[in-house]
């Protein structure tokens, strides 16, 4: 998948789909529901990836630190990719 997205520029991050991206986080999420939900059958009550970390967190899949700190990433994320669409702009952040 990154090779597919290999136009990459060095000083933007996009934040959909370059390494450690939105994209990576909800593939994190899907991976450990798809690992532990044989044994943990609430890790499938929610399709959303914020309620899912707090299962995990929960559950003791990962520590809670852990969990909060990926939902407070990928809302902010999240957040930024919605504003900058709403402008019409593309998902790339200047990287400081």
């Amino acid at each position: 998948m990154y090779q597919h997205q290999a136009k990459r520029q060095q000083a933007y991050f996009d934040l959909k789909t370059d390494p450690g991206g939105i994209t990576d986080i909800e593939f994190i999420t899907q991976y450990l529901v798809l690992l532990y939900c044989t044994d943990i059958v609430e890790l499938l009550c929610w399709s959303d990836n914020v309620r899912i970390f707090i299962m995990l967190a929960e559950c003791a899949v990962m520590p809670t630190e852990e969990a909060e700190q990926l939902i407070q990433i990928y809302t902010k994320m999240r957040d930024t990719l919605h504003h900058l669409s709403l402008q019409a702009l593309p998902s790339k952040v200047l990287v400081s």
